[in-house]
């Protein structure tokens, strides 16, 4: 009995642990036949955290800086590394939102550097290979490619052991929501961008036209169009604030510039005006003193002049010299705004460098006609044709009237008439 006993009770055990074997293997069996639901998220090795966190598409926009020096970072949180400052005005297209950060696309100026190990004619071989933001072991991961990947590169010029790349569109970066201010569609940052380089490149090339207009001589500055231009940057570019900015800054300084221009030009003037009234007054006296000479030398000898016709008197003569002095003022003027304002004695410095040596002999032109080129001629020796028209401020010339002489000459306009013109500035 004992033995039976026994003998039930290790079947008992036995059929129990099948059933708990059965139970285990029923429940187990269930498990695999449903889904299993979990409020965990997918858990996938990411750069960007914010890439599936979305339900619904993010509609991509176009923003704008708030502030000055506002810092992108690799990752949406505050220890994140820093990409670089962003400052006031700056444009981004955002594609997304993590928490209080908003997702940027990649910088158009922004380069990655893959190990060119891992690319085999232009193509990734191996898995999560980095994408680093330099091309350096220990620089910031800014995202990841996979066997496949197609990349289009070149060799970096800073480290040839690596391969310089434009980042995957995957690759985004992150600003604080509260630093940024939506202007428009994705679309808008591609239209502003255009614009902002004719913005730009208006501006410089207003600067560099007001730079050439400033070589001129005061009374030749025109700054009509320079100030059309400025005017236009500043009324048509309101969502480029630095470029208004500049344009106000550059209309400034332009007008300081012309105001000081023009104030340092009739300052010259002035003191030109003043040399050349001197000049005049001292030639003057010269011409009476010689007048006085003369009518001395005349009241003493009496000389017998070669010439056919009429001697001038002492007032004649220095009313024919004078009668020149507008002329030569005129053409001073005119000489010195294309030689910086520079006095009276340099342009006759100059007059003297292009004077031309002539020879002949001096006959008194007293013909009544309008526009003449000069009060005497200049006869050939040999002939006794006239070579030339002649005048003079600062030689009397009726002194050599009938004389065979060489002089000291520079050209001057004959008015169309039949021979050249010149100004007689010594004879020798």
């Amino acid at each position: 009995m004992k033995f039976l006993s026994i003998t039930i009770t290790f079947r008992s055990q036995l059929m129990n642990q099948a059933a708990l074997y059965l139970l285990a293997t029923f429940f187990f069996t269930q498990c695999l036949s449903q889904p299993v639901y979990s409020d965990l998220k997918k858990t996938a090795y990411s750069l960007h955290p914010d890439s599936s966190a979305t339900a619904q598409p993010f509609p991509a926009f176009t923003g704008r800086t708030l502030k000055n020096k506002v810092r992108i970072r690799l990752q949406p949180n505050l220890e994140a590394p820093i990409l670089r400052e962003s400052n006031k005005g700056d444009l981004w297209i955002v594609v997304g939102e993590s928490d209080d950060f908003y997702a940027l696309a990649t910088p158009e100026d922004l380069k990655g550097y893959v190990f060119r190990t891992y690319v085999l004619d232009n193509t990734i071989e191996g898995n999560r290979v980095n994408v680093r933001l330099e091309p350096n072991l220990e620089a910031p991961i800014i995202a990841q490619l996979q066997t496949g990947d197609k990349v289009d590169g070149q060799i970096s010029a800073l480290n040839n052991k690596w391969l310089e790349i434009i980042p995957p569109a995957s690759t985004h970066f992150y600003i604080a929501k509260e630093y940024i201010e939506k202007i428009g569609n994705a679309d808008l940052k591609a239209s502003l961008n255009h614009k902002r380089k004719e913005g730009v490149s208006l501006l410089e090339s207003t600067l560099t036209q007001s730079q050439q207009e400033f070589l001129k001589p005061w009374n030749q500055i025109n700054l009509e169009k320079i100030n059309d231009n400025l005017s236009k940057i500043i009324n048509n570019y309101s969502d480029f604030p630095e470029i208004q900015s500049r344009a106000r800054e550059l209309l400034a300084t332009i007008q300081e510039d012309y105001l000081q221009k023009k104030i340092y030009y009739l300052e010259n003037l002035s003191t030109h005006a003043e040399q050349l009234h001197t000049h005049n007054k001292t030639l003057s006296s010269k011409v009476a003193l010689q007048e006085q000479r003369i009518a001395e030398l005349e009241q003493a000898n009496q000389p017998e002049l070669l010439s056919n016709s009429p001697v001038a008197s002492s007032s004649h003569i220095v009313d024919r010299m004078s009668a020149w002095l507008p002329v030569e003022n005129q053409l001073y003027e005119t000489w010195a705004e294309m030689h910086d304002n520079q006095p009276i004695s340099a342009y006759y410095e100059d007059q003297w460098q292009q004077a031309s040596t002539i020879k002949g002999v001096i006959q008194l032109y007293d013909r009544s006609v309008r526009n003449k080129p000069g009060d005497f001629v200049l006869l050939n020796p040999a002939t006794q044709l006239p070579m030339a028209y002649l005048y003079s401020t600062q030689v009397n010339l009726q002194n050599y009237l009938g004389r065979d002489i060489t002089l000291k000459a520079s050209p001057r306009d004959n008015n169309d008439f039949a021979y050249p013109a010149f100004f007689v500035l010594s004879i020798e």
